[in-house]
């Protein structure tokens, strides 16, 4: 399920409810959201559903800033694949 933000503007309450309740039904561990962006409408939704979940960082549209672990395009791939896995195990 995609969150609506940013240029997309912000979820209404009820789109928030609605995606709160399908996250719920689903037992959604992890939220994965942009590691460079806000991460406010994530950590909202999560602190919904309480300690079952956790916010996953994820560089979706830009290299790490930092020179970190997705400095490179390839780093970033690495990076991101290894924090799903990492989720799902």
């Amino acid at each position: 399920m995609v969150i609506p933000g940013g240029e997309l503007g912000e979820p209404s309450s009820a789109e928030l409810k609605e995606l709160v309740d399908t996250l719920r039904t689903s037992q959604v561990r992890a939220i994965f959201a942009d590691a460079v962006n806000s991460t406010a409408l994530a950590e909202a939704v999560a602190a919904e559903l309480g300690d079952q979940v956790e916010i996953i960082a994820l560089f979706t549209d830009s290299l790490d800033p930092d020179g970190g672990p997705a400095a490179t395009y390839l780093g970033m791939l690495r990076y991101n694949g290894e924090a799903v896995l990492d989720t799902m195990r």
